[in-house]
């Protein structure tokens, strides 16, 4: 990797850690979009589940440490479903790969997609281990389960798609010259 590109993947795990933490806008969503769609272009896809593990480990270090200075009531750490948690941030890295291309449909589809995978996973997740909330076992507690996270759900596509195309449009913007080459071709 390029020396510009290691700054930058940097500067992206803070700011993304630091938003989620301070903000309550979890851009990681998109973080895993985008590192599969560039990760994907530049022939490196593993580092593309890697990205937004990393940065959901720091905002969750974050938060341990503001919940250890009682300066939070979030724990950064939380057992073995937050391990299932990052298997599905890592997997929406799948997604970005639609996105490669750098066209605008495959990227507002990638960002929408996204969000609404995980939301549709993680809530059955949660529904199946304990029922969510303590519902039912059947078809109307999932439903139920559903109906609690769709307030998450619309945070997490507004977030998904403002970060999405803050970090897309920054990365066109600054590699317009090299994108056209390969798109061109």
């Amino acid at each position: 990797m390029r020396k510009n590109t290691i700054i930058t993947v940097l500067i992206l795990i803070v700011a993304t850690a630091v938003f989620r933490v301070v903000l309550g806008f979890a851009p990681q969503i998109a973080v895993a979009v985008f590192s599969g769609a560039f990760f994907a272009q530049k022939g490196n896809k593993k580092v593309a589940f890697i990205l937004p593990l990393v940065s959901m480990l720091v905002s969750d270090m974050l938060f341990q440490a503001l919940y250890v200075l009682n300066l939070s009531t979030i724990e950064g750490f939380y057992g073995v479903d937050q391990l299932v948690n990052y298997a599905m941030i890592a997997g929406l890295a799948f997604i970005g790969f639609y996105a490669k291309e750098f066209k605008f449909t495959n990227i507002m589809s990638a960002n929408i997609a996204a969000p609404l995978v995980f939301f549709l996973a993680s809530n059955f997740f949660v529904w199946a281990t304990n029922g969510g909330w303590h519902h039912t076992m059947n078809f109307s507690g999932l439903v139920a389960c559903y109906v609690d996270g769709l307030p998450f759900l619309w945070k997490s596509v507004a977030s998904t798609v403002v970060f999405g195309l803050i970090f897309f449009g920054a990365t066109y913007y600054f590699n317009r010259r090299e994108l056209a080459k390969v798109y061109s071709k």
